[in-house]
């Protein structure tokens, strides 16, 4: 936090576009970051649905990877790390 002192109006223009800007940017850093779990989230699904094609009808696994591509596709929450 910022020590307590009188700025003037330029000085408090700037304080504030700066934090407006580091603001931005933590938003652009979050918005890829889902972006990229919910891509992730459908190349888990897309691998699902290959998998019994390639397997000869074994669909063991696409009964873990459907789910969790689509919980990466609709939570909202940080998964992937």
């Amino acid at each position: 936090m910022r020590e307590k002192r009188l700025y003037t109006l330029e000085e408090a223009r700037q304080i504030i576009a700066q934090e407006e800007t580091e603001r931005k940017e933590a938003h652009k850093i979050r918005v890829k970051y889902y972006i990229r779990q919910k891509i992730i989230g459908l190349f888990f699904i897309v691998i699902a649905l290959a998998i019994p094609l390639l397997t000869e009808g074994d669909a063991t696994t696409s009964l873990i990877f459907v789910p969790f591509g689509i919980y990466l596709m609709t939570t909202k929450e940080k998964i992937i790390i």
